[in-house]
């Protein structure tokens, strides 16, 4: 069977959100632990990283030990981007692992379902894939200072990609370590692969996998859980 390790990135300052959204709570529980829990359940997934800040190290260290996420068996120290966050996780990785398999602390409403999905698809073909729902919206592209639009896309080939994100664990590594010597920033983990030349795949997720980013992403949070058990 092939080791799988999770890495969730929570270092994250919520500049956006205004607090620390991740210890916003759902049904009595932060939105970190709800992440935390559904990699947890998880039986292909070994161990688990997290990656915080570090005026919240301690807290977490304690808060992991009474929420008995027993999976979680290391904490490292995000740095400056969320990239610098995960290949610090990466770079800790200290017993042979096949996989990681990434996801962001704040998408709480991923399902168990698709992970397994995004994880059988991985392990049975050796390839590097991410979850991700088709455009419905006309996307337009436009210029910034005149506002003039300068092309429609085609909406049949866009996604809006979602977390977890699982590769090889050598071609992760591979590919944050390339980046880091061109002094290249992705918007995700699988643009770094990309740049590689490496193929990465999407897995149709659902469409309540939302990022909590700004308070407006809250009014969501009352019709999501209308519809899930988070348990």
């Amino acid at each position: 069977m092939e080791k799988i390790v999770g890495i969730v990135v929570a270092a994250g300052k919520s500049k956006r959100f205004g607090e620390d959204k991740l210890l916003i709570n759902i049904k009595g529980m932060p939105i970190l632990y709800h992440s935390i829990r559904k990699l947890h359940d998880i039986k292909d997934i070994e161990k688990i990283i997290l990656v915080v800040r570090n005026e919240m190290l301690e807290y977490y260290k304690e808060k992991i030990k009474d929420w008995k996420l027993e999976k979680v068996y290391k904490i490292v120290l995000g740095g400056e981007e969320r990239q610098d966050s995960v290949y610090n996780a990466l770079k800790s990785v200290d017993f042979y692992c096949d996989y990681v398999l990434i996801h962001d602390a704040a998408r709480p409403f991923v399902s168990i379902k698709k992970v397994e999905e995004l994880i059988k698809f991985c392990t049975e073909k050796s390839l590097s894939a991410i979850l991700g729902i088709p455009v419905k919206d006309t996307i337009k592209v436009v210029d910034n200072t005149t506002k003039r639009i300068m092309e429609t896309l085609d909406r049949s080939k866009l996604w809006i990609i979602q977390t977890p994100q699982m590769f090889p664990f050598e071609i992760i590594k591979e590919a944050h370590e390339k980046a880091r010597e061109e002094d290249f920033v992705g918007t995700d983990d699988a643009s770094l692969v990309e740049r590689l030349g490496i193929p990465v795949y999407v897995i149709e997720g659902e469409a309540f996998n939302i990022k909590i980013t700004t308070k407006d992403d809250l009014l969501w949070m009352e019709g999501i859980l209308s519809k899930l058990e988070l348990v």
